[in-house]
Parts: C-alpha cells; structure tokens; sequence
C-alpha cells in the first residue's frame, strides 16, 4: 500500500467502511473513531478515555512473538500499520484516534465499521490557541515550533493569516 485513496476510491471506502449516522443500531463490531482536529480539545478526549480504562490507538502495545509495536495512528505509516495487524478486527483497540479520516478508513471494513465523532472549536478560537502554542512547544517539529511569535502581536499574526487560503478541516476532509 504505497497512499491513501482518493476520488471515487475514497467514496467507495467511506460508503462501505463508515457506520451509517441515521442508524442507530451500533454492531458489536463497530469501532469509535475520533476525528483528531488540532487545537480543538482532543488531548482531554484522550485522557477521558485513558482514565476510563479504554485502550486506545494513543496507547496501544502489541506484541506479535518477539516483535513489540507502540502503535501510532496520527501519520499514514501508523495507519497502514493498523490496517496490516489488523487492530480493528481483532478489537484490539476501544476507540480509534487520528487527524487523518480518509487514510483511517483503510482500517475498517464493512463487517467492523467507523463510528466517527470529533469536537469542533470555534474558528478563531483555535487560531488564537495555535498562535500561543506554538510559542512554547519547542517538542514539536519544524512548521510547529516558532518562538519568534512571542514578538509578534497578535493582530500582525492574524493579518499574515488573512490571504491564506488552506483550511484543515477541509484539506482533511478531502484528503489534499
């Protein structure tokens, strides 16, 4: 598996591999997938869920003989690891979180489909968290971490902003 579908591939894997929102019935092969916006409160969903004694892709080990995986689901080399030990067939794994809805797909099937949700924050929001956090994270990589931003008042950052054109939940949604 070399990417991630796209076009009229992607609709099929949506259309087979996501659990239908208007039915109700949840099969007991259903897996909760959390859609993972940045800025928008996931790092407390996780930790619900930790203290709720769920195992999730954020802290799953897998031991397969003599090989021991830490299994990650926030880039696509995880996710395709996912699909390959296969976590959700096996329900090795309560609920499912990762920024990257199409790729994710990929790890379900029409027998063990998504149950997707997400928190949502507003716009503005999450751009004024993100101007502050990427003041200190200095663990963070490169397009991340930039201290400079502590010199920069928040009006000239938010004017830098106003011709740009990308939107993540939209690139997200539309895997571009």
């Amino acid at each position: 598996m070399t990417g991630v579908a796209k076009g009229a591939a992607l609709d099929e894997l949506f259309q087979a591999n996501l659990g239908d929102i208007i039915n109700p019935m949840i099969k007991e092969n259903d897996t909760p997938l959390y859609l993972h916006i940045p800025k928008a409160g996931g790092t407390a969903v996780i930790d619900y869920y930790r203290c709720l004694g769920l195992v999730t892709s954020e802290n799953l080990y897998i031991s397969e003989g003599r090989s021991h995986i830490m299994l990650e689901t926030h880039s696509v080399e995880g996710i395709h690891q996912a699909k390959d030990l296969e976590i959700v067939q096996r329900g090795l794994a309560d609920v499912i979180f990762t920024p990257l809805l199409p790729a994710a797909m990929e790890m379900f099937d029409s027998n063990h489909q998504a149950r997707v949700f997400a928190l949502f924050r507003h716009p503005i929001d999450r751009e004024v968290s993100l101007y502050y956090y990427r003041q200190i994270a200095d663990w963070e990589g490169d397009g991340v971490y930039a201290p400079e931003l502590a010199n920069t008042p928040i009006e000239t950052y938010f004017e830098q902003l106003k011709d740009r054109t990308d939107n993540f939940l939209i690139s997200l949604l539309l895997n571009k």
